[in-house]
């Protein structure tokens, strides 16, 4: 299967998963999240998988259950859908996410090792990268979307 874009009716799933988070709205409606949302977010992953997917094995979809045993809000399914490639604790990480609000992509480290944190510490830490980093931060704090030409070299 290619990727051809999300279903028709995926941000309407979510939009009415926000709405009504409940056991019989995900019931009534698990086939459009199959359809709409689970099945093109897989092929997603399939044909970024050459490109990013190198070094970091497969990609992974999230599940849709939240795990609400330690959480206040037991609303029992997540309001998105995320998928990732990553490498584990202190490796990269590529990320996408459906969501009512719209496509959300991303990249980083999770939970960098104590050696790890102190060389990106020591990293940014210079007029080079540091005013690098933080002019790449500033349309993002300003809610304004990144332009082709914000691009920077690290």
């Amino acid at each position: 299967m290619t990727f051809a874009g999300f279903g028709e009716y995926a941000v309407d799933f979510f939009d009415g998963l926000v709405a009504d988070n409940s056991k019989a709205y995900w019931d009534d409606n698990i086939a459009v999240y199959r359809s709409d949302v689970r099945a093109p977010m897989e092929a997603l992953l399939a044909e970024l998988a050459p490109e990013f997917g190198a070094g970091l094995g497969e990609g992974k979809v999230f599940r849709p259950h939240r795990d609400v045993r330690f959480a206040k809000d037991k609303s029992p399914y997540k309001t998105h859908c995320g998928a990732v490639f990553e490498l584990g604790r202190g490796g990269g990480a590529y990320y996408v996410e459906l969501s009512p609000a719209g496509l959300r992509v991303g990249g980083g480290c999770f939970h960098l090792a104590a050696d790890q944190l102190a060389r990106f510490r020591q990293a940014v830490d210079t007029d080079l990268h540091g005013k690098a980093l933080e002019a790449s931060r500033r349309p993002m704090r300003a809610g304004k979307p990144r332009k082709a030409s914000d691009d920077y070299d690290f």
